[in-house]
């Protein structure tokens, strides 16, 4: 009965291979290899914010475009019943 209690109260640790993988790189590097993997880090982070910023301009020119849209419409609606 012990044993079961002791085996609940003990909790697994997270699961964390994705976060390891660069500390186990990091760990074993050279200053110069840690220069590099911040660099690269670093660029894939601009690469990731280059790619938010283009499919939030193209949501933006969307709705301009949808707004342009209906105002032509609009026009073109009152100009035929007019």
């Amino acid at each position: 009965m012990e044993q079961i209690k002791l085996a609940n109260t003990q909790a697994a640790p997270p699961e964390r291979k994705v976060l390891d993988l660069p500390r186990r790189v990091i760990g074993n590097a050279s200053p110069e290899e840690l220069l590099s993997v911040e660099e690269h880090l670093f660029r894939l982070q601009v690469q990731l914010d280059m790619q938010r910023e283009r499919e939030l301009l193209y949501k933006v020119v969307l709705v301009l475009e949808t707004v342009a849209a209906l105002v032509l419409l609009r026009e073109w609606a009152l100009w035929l019943l007019a």
